[in-house]
């Protein structure tokens, strides 16, 4: 059973520089109402200043495209998907986003693909790709180039059928936390072999309580006889390395042929170079807080660990490209100045809910994006940063 706690000492949120930290808000439902300020997601985007809040609210919404720097979260309690090929490029900041599930119905072309100047975070999101139709070339559901970082946490990102992988990344560093990821299943229509789950040319890999899982290869139906062979779990050709916790790579099946021919091969769980893989001790554990709250309600804040561990919150108003640090098993992902509260002890269940009060900040109409990750201690002294966590915190006139 969940143990819930209260704060006993004021907000948090006063030791936050609020002046910098308030942005705008443009509020998005494809219902339009009272309050609404845009029916199409695209429209805010265009319209939102760099560093603004888009608040999502129920719906079904065309694809997005933008450079801007902006944190896109799905209002708490509801669902908003995004239809169509996504492009996403951080050039000048950060860009965020919290609950939007991703869905493309194009036989070609990645669901979702970002050029990475600056770190991009994505939590509990969910992409999922077409069926690649006969003729087109394979792809990815998701792909990722450029210079910077991507940061997932609890998203899943399934392939469509064909071989497709589920996630390429060409350049960035990858951190994914509590997150799966899935190439496609071969298809007999088009091509038989499974798609990696995930494909890494470039960057540091970090992985925590997550799987990478290859596509089934299929028997040919139309041309050819042979079985497809299974995609690999995680391919990894060149970076600066791969460090799985409490994560794992699952090649998938080979194709069971016709008979007189002969079955795919099952892929690989992962294909790592020598001296490039490092396998970190110890169980993953995980920060999730609401995604949205008004001013004058209540925060909570779940941590899941280890019974006994000791849970701290670390959070900011920002985030940053922090490597991993050896002390805490994980990258740092709040970035300074950070905040850090001891919030208990993880019972029996396994999970502690703390409950904070957001008392009246001035925020009125504007809005205040906070990032925050748990450091938990267990019962041998040793620290582990949790899965990352993004909140934020709308004024009284936004929640109306």
């Amino acid at each position: 059973m969940r143990e819930p706690m209260k704060s006993s000492f004021a907000p948090l949120l006063l030791l936050v520089p609020l002046a910098s930290a308030q942005v705008g808000v443009q509020v998005v439902d494809d219902d339009g109402g009272p309050g609404v300020d845009f029916t199409v997601l695209q429209d805010a985007v265009d319209a939102a200043a760099p560093g603004d809040v888009i608040l999502v609210r129920d719906g079904s919404y065309l694809e997005i495209f933008t450079k801007k720097p902006v944190v896109i979260v799905v209002e708490h309690g509801s669902t908003a998907v995004a239809v169509g090929n996504n492009g996403i490029d951080t050039v000048d900041a950060p860009f965020a986003v919290r609950g939007l599930d991703f869905f493309s119905q194009k036989a070609f072309g990645e669901v979702i693909e970002m050029e990475l100047d600056q770190p991009a975070f994505f939590e509990d999101c969910s992409v999922t790709g077409a069926v690649t139709g006969a003729g087109f070339p394979p792809n990815s559901a998701v792909r990722i180039l450029g210079s910077s970082q991507l940061t997932l946490s609890h998203c899943a990102i399934a392939a469509g059928d064909g071989p497709t992988i589920g996630l390429r990344v060409e350049g960035p560093s990858l951190h994914a936390y509590e997150t799966f990821v899935a190439g496609g299943n071969g298809n007999s229509a088009s091509a038989v072999d499974g798609g990696d789950g995930l494909f890494v040319t470039g960057g540091e890999i970090y992985a925590s309580g997550s799987d990478f899982v290859g596509g089934e290869g299929d028997t040919p139906f139309l041309f050819g006889c042979d079985a497809g062979d299974g995609g690999d779990g995680l391919e990894f050709l060149a970076g600066a390395g791969v460090r799985l916790l409490d994560s794992a790579g699952f090649g998938g099946a080979g194709g069971v042929a016709q008979p007189g021919c002969v079955d795919g091969v099952p892929g690989a769980d992962l294909i790592v170079p020598p001296g490039q893989l490092q396998i970190l001790p110890g169980s993953s554990r995980a920060l999730i807080v609401t995604a949205t709250v008004v001013e004058g309600s209540t925060l909570q804040e779940s941590f899941q660990g280890q019974p006994g561990d000791l849970a701290f919150l670390a959070f900011s108003t920002g985030i940053g490209t922090l490597p991993y640090l050896p002390l805490i098993q994980a990258p740092p992902f709040p970035t300074p100045p950070v905040t850090i509260f001891f919030r208990g002890t993880v019972p029996a269940s396994g999970e502690l809910v703390f409950n904070m009060p957001i008392r009246p900040i001035g925020l009125v109409d504007r809005a205040l994006p906070l990032f925050a990750q748990g450091l938990f201690v267990d019962t041998l002294g040793q620290i582990q940063a949790s899965a990352p966590s993004m909140t934020v915190i709308l004024g009284a006139a936004v929640g109306a």
